[in-house]
């Protein structure tokens, strides 16, 4: 998918990116998603109802774990994730990020406050850390032991973190030694294997 776009400028103002550093990185970096196909109409699609959304990690859609993966890098710092900021990276109306971040609120996997922002509840932690994990252990592979260029191996790394089980995620993390950064100096958040 050649024809991905890429997001002109870091998303929200320059407050967020200084209580962010990593958040202007990821996003410099990151396919604009609304662009590759992924709308918010889309999330809650016939297959994730939003009833679905507090069923197991495996039934949640793409969309709903891209949507999870960008608040937890908003917050990664520990800020909250403003609305405007999320509206920014999806490149939508400030009433439809609206309505995602309560959808995913009234699904458990956030806590919103209006005119504040949100943060991750212990289950949207779990997703967002996981697919971020995926995410940044896939890039370097990709770029590391593979050998491909970086903005392919993001775009590439930004589908498969859906599909890769755990297992296989286990078998990367072990082949390119535990790492603790990605290619660009993100934090990779450690797993299971990594504590052993």
């Amino acid at each position: 998918m050649a024809g991905r776009a890429k997001l002109r400028a870091p998303i929200g103002d320059s407050e967020t990116t200084q209580r962010n550093p990593y958040l202007n990185q990821w996003v410099a970096r990151a396919p604009n998603r609304a662009k590759a196909g992924f709308r918010l109409a889309e999330t809650f699609s016939d297959r994730v109802p939003l009833a679905g959304l507090s069923m197991a990690r495996n039934t949640l859609s793409e969309n709903v774990e891209m949507y999870l993966e960008t608040i937890y890098v908003l917050t990664e710092k520990g800020d909250l994730a403003r609305t405007k900021d999320i509206a920014a990276e999806w490149q939508v109306s400030a009433p439809s990020a609206t309505e995602m971040v309560q959808k995913l609120a009234a699904a458990g996997y956030l806590h919103y406050e209006p005119y504040k922002g949100s943060s991750l509840t212990k289950q949207g932690v779990e997703i967002g850390r996981a697919v971020i994990r995926k995410h940044r252990l896939l890039e370097r592979f990709l770029t590391d032991i593979v050998g491909v260029e970086n903005p392919r191996a993001e775009e590439a790394a930004c589908r498969m973190e859906h599909a890769i089980p755990r297992e296989m995620e286990r078998w990367v993390c072990e082949l390119l030694g535990h790492p603790r950064l990605d290619s660009h100096g993100a934090p990779i958040p450690p797993g299971p294997c990594c504590e052993s």
